[in-house]
C-alpha cells in the first residue's frame, strides 16, 4: 500500500513526497508522474523529481500549501462558487489535454495563496480513451460544490445566490 504523502521543506519551499516500497507501488507512482508531466498547468501540482529504484520510488511534488479545501474552506457562498468555478476551469484544461483526474474531492484540492485551487492526488488519473471519465470529473465538481455548500452557514438567500450565479453562467457572463 502506498504511504501517506509527507510534507517537507526543501530549498526554502514546501514539497509533498510520495514513496513506494515495492515494484507495484513504484509502477503506480511512475504512472502518476507520467500523467503529471502531461498535465503541466498552474492549477496542478508539478513534479520536482521522480526517482525510480529497483525496489521502490520517490515522487516529489510542489506543494503550494499544506491545506486542502477540506481544511481551509472558502468563507462565503460567493467565494465557494468562485473556488469551484476555478476548479472547473482547471479540469476543463486537463480534459483538453486528454487527462481525466478521476478523484476530484476536497482532500485533492489544495488552497494556494490568495485562495486559488491547485489539484493534487493524481494517482488514479487517466489518459482518456473513455469519455465517461470526463463525465465522472464533471459530476465530481458538482459534488465538491455540494460538499462546500453543506458546510456554509445557514442562510435562506443561498439558494437564490446559487441560482443567480448559474443564470449568469448561462448568459456567458
Amino acid at each position: 500500500m502506498q504511504r501517506p504523502v509527507e510534507l517537507r521543506s526543501a530549498t526554502g519551499r514546501l514539497v509533498a513526497v510520495k514513496t513506494a516500497e515495492n515494484p507495484a507501488e513504484a509502477a503506480k507512482l511512475g504512472h502518476e508522474a507520467d500523467i503529471l508531466r502531461r498535465s503541466a498547468h498552474p492549477g496542478v501540482v508539478a513534479i520536482v523529481s521522480f526517482t525510480p529504484e529497483a525496489t521502490g520510488a520517490e515522487l516529489v511534488l510542489t506543494a503550494p500549501s499544506e491545506h486542502t479545501v477540506a481544511e481551509q474552506r472558502p468563507e462565503t457562498l460567493r467565494a465557494c462558487l468562485d473556488f469551484v468555478a476555478a476548479v472547473a476551469e482547471i479540469v476543463a484544461d486537463l480534459h483538453a489535454l486528454g487527462v481525466a483526474h478521476c478523484a476530484i474531492r476536497p482532500d485533492h484540492v489544495l488552497v494556494a495563496p490568495h485562495g486559488q485551487p491547485v489539484l493534487c492526488g493524481f494517482g488514479d488519473a487517466q489518459s482518456v480513451v473513455d469519455p465517461q471519465l470526463f463525465s465522472a470529473d464533471v459530476i465530481a465538481i458538482g459534488e465538491l460544490l455540494a460538499w462546500l455548500a453543506r458546510r456554509m452557514p445557514a442562510d435562506q438567500r443561498n439558494a437564490r445566490r446559487v441560482s443567480a450565479a448559474v443564470s449568469l453562467s448561462r448568459e456567458g457572463g
